[in-house]
């Protein structure tokens, strides 16, 4: 488990049942992101469930030390427990896959007003489980709202039977569709007055699996079932609870925004030059310096131009460039004056 110590009034206070945060490190100049769910809070800490493997974010999470920071965002999720919408909740847990199902326990039996009857099955492929003796002292309540089965690959386990004092024990590679009608016989015979809802985290090759059983079963998944790491009725990975998001490096990070500001500028400006065009020069005009001449109207034109587009050069240059009689342009420069 990793401890993190919160900042004065952090969003991360009230964390809705069922909902995770997202980690965000930087790793050899990329940015790499993992969801984890809160196994434990308090308005000062929040706490991860973490399994170190050989992946880069549980790496990452295993050597920081006393004092490091670590960022966050959330919390997020499409489940949040409801006391009182559920007459009874199916837990099903692979590895790691316990830490919301933990958390929604705790809760229920801490709230004696929760009537929700809970049904935990709990694979790992060792007797080595995380939060066994919690679990067990769950499973030995006296009130006994929740029952608590631990499945385990290893051949060496004693196995234990259903309905004891102490908390079943079943030796098996997988979750298979009898185990589930032995822990969960409601599944095949459901009650028209209770509602059951079916929670399942771990590996998505194991919750694809038991999706498929429950269907065969006869129980409405789309309905009454929600996968923390597989989504949908299809079983498509949920890209966001399941896999590493590696984000482009700064540097790429940083050039593609550099890209797409010249790309910007240079659309502006191309824009700008279709919404302001420079005024065409008269082609009728009779060289007699008439009072409705024209260039009147076009010298009105070309300074209204040369103000919109920022232009420093004097109109005076313009004019002279101008395909005119010298009398004409002379009587123009006379006239810019004027209106200056």
């Amino acid at each position: 488990m990793l401890t993190f110590g919160l900042p004065k009034d952090s969003v991360f206070q009230d964390i809705p049942l069922g909902n995770h945060l997202s980690v965000r490190i930087e790793y050899n100049g990329a940015y790499l992101s993992r969801p984890y769910c809160v196994i434990h809070s308090t308005p000062q800490s929040i706490e991860f469930l973490v399994k170190y493997e050989n992946g880069k974010m549980s790496q990452y999470l295993k050597q920081m030390k006393v004092g490091d920071y670590l960022e966050m965002t959330g919390p997020q999720g499409d489940f949040t427990y409801t006391k009182g919408k559920y007459d009874e909740l199916l837990m099903i847990a692979g590895g790691t896959g316990i830490a919301p199902m933990i958390r929604i326990l705790r809760h229920i039996l801490a709230d004696h007003s929760d009537r929700a009857i809970t049904k935990l099955l709990y694979a790992n492929k060792s007797d080595e489980i995380p939060f066994r003796e919690e679990l067990t002292r769950i499973h030995l309540n006296p009130v006994n709202r929740t029952q608590v089965t631990f499945v385990i690959s290893t051949q060496n386990v004693k196995p234990e039977p259903l309905g004891g004092a102490s908390p079943s024990v079943i030796q098996s590679d997988v979750i298979s569709s009898e185990i589930l009608k032995r822990v969960f016989p409601s599944l095949c015979n459901p009650s028209p007055f209770n509602s059951t809802q079916v929670l399942i985290c771990g590996p998505p090759e194991m919750e694809m699996g038991i999706r498929g059983d429950l269907k065969r079963i006869g129980f409405n998944v789309e309905e009454n079932c929600f996968t923390f790491t597989v989504k949908g009725s299809k079983g498509e990975v949920n890209q966001e609870a399941n896999l590493l998001e590696e984000h482009k490096p700064k540097q790429a990070q940083e050039n593609n925004l550099n890209q797409d500001k010249d790309q910007q500028q240079h659309t502006q400006n191309q824009e700008k030059e279709q919404a302001i065009k420079k005024p065409v020069e008269p082609q009728d005009c009779c060289g007699s310096c008439c009072p409705n001449c024209v260039y009147f109207q076009y010298l009105d034109q070309l300074s209204d131009y040369l103000k919109k587009t920022g232009s420093t050069e004097p109109i005076e240059n313009t004019i002279s460039d101008l395909n005119i009689s010298p009398g004409l342009k002379a009587f123009l420069i006379m006239e810019s004056k004027f209106k200056k």
